[in-house]
């Protein structure tokens, strides 16, 4: 049908590992809060790193969102995300202006890939 499911906010509020369970899901965005805290926490690490060993476990995609440092984009891609959104890749545009900076900026996007 062309429809995929994603479970937003990962890891707090109702969005619990029994969604999982429970739905037929495409993918995991974990939530920004355990982004922000994962370089100087290192239970917040372990957190998002055992959140991408569930998207792995249970076949979906897995995005880390609120990435805002070369220090996160890093860590991330050590972890083995496939996935990064947040504003160090870009701030929040129209998708007529998602299709610009691609045409625009390729390399500078490639580069900053997480995969």
């Amino acid at each position: 049908m062309g429809c995929a499911s994603r479970l937003d906010d990962f890891g707090i509020g109702f969005s619990s590992i029994n969604n999982l369970r429970r739905f037929p899901l495409d993918q995991l965005k974990v939530d920004r809060s355990f982004t922000q805290a994962m370089l100087g926490n290192q239970r917040d690490a372990e957190i998002v790193d055992i959140i991408l060993q569930l998207g792995n476990t249970f076949q979906v995609s897995t995005t880390i969102e609120g990435i805002e440092t070369e220090g996160q984009m890093e860590f991330v891609r050590a972890l083995g995300a496939s996935e990064a959104q947040g504003f160090l890749i870009s701030r929040p545009v129209s998708a007529e202006g998602a299709f610009a900076i691609l045409q625009r900026e390729p390399e500078k996007l490639a580069a900053r890939s997480v995969g």
